[in-house]
């Protein structure tokens, strides 16, 4: 008989409270699962033992989404307050990814990114390795997406429309160059934040 995951109260008035509050994620390739089963504890379930094999704290906040790579080596975890830190699981030591503004993890398109949604709806991907932001749009409100094998492409829902989005920004930067056919006037420059490139189609004319 597989072992069951039982949260540590048991008495019929504590369990409702106890489970409302427990949620996992898989662990691939270790038959294990990562469980938040309450405060800012998460524990590493392992199924072939039955039993619990390591616990620690999110340290910054409850968790209110937890997830891992395809390696089942990182685990990400959004606290209620919007902070996203990533686990290393053999090396047992966290690297805060974002310190607020964070709604729910996307997941990883592939181990070396990871994609969060923000309160503003917009959909954030990070360089996982240097912890910083690679680029982000805005799909529009409570669209829903799912990546491709590869993670180069993410095709996303709203309503009844569906879009697929190749992950290259590069692409993008080329699209926009090709139908803005065009320098930016001097009106649009002024728009620009400081700091911003007022080039970004030279290195693409020939």
């Amino acid at each position: 008989m597989r072992p069951v995951y039982r949260p540590s109260v048991q008495e019929p008035v504590d369990l409702p409270t106890a489970a409302a509050t427990v949620f996992g994620a898989a662990r691939a390739g270790h038959e294990q699962a990562a469980v938040r089963s309450g405060g800012d504890e998460i524990q590493i379930w392992d199924f072939k033992q039955g039993k619990v094999v390591e616990s620690f704290a999110a340290e910054t906040g409850t968790p209110r989404q937890i997830g891992f790579d395809q390696t089942g080596r990182l685990l990400a975890v959004v606290t209620t307050d919007g902070i996203v830190r990533i686990r290393d699981m053999e090396a047992h030591t966290w690297r805060t990814i974002a310190y607020q503004g964070v709604q729910w993890l996307n997941g990883f398109p592939n181990p070396s990114r990871l994609s969060t949604a923000a309160m503003t709806d917009s959909f954030v991907f990070w360089d996982v390795e240097r912890g910083t932001e690679l680029y982000h749009f805005t799909p529009g409100y409570g669209a829903t997406g799912a990546w491709s094998a590869d993670g180069g492409r993410l095709a996303w829902a709203e309503g009844s429309a569906v879009d697929v989005l190749p992950l290259d920004p590069e692409a993008w930067r080329e699209r926009a160059c090709d139908l803005a056919a065009r320098n930016l006037s001097g009106g649009e420059r002024e728009l620009l934040p400081p700091g911003s490139r007022s080039d970004a189609c030279a290195a693409l004319e020939k």
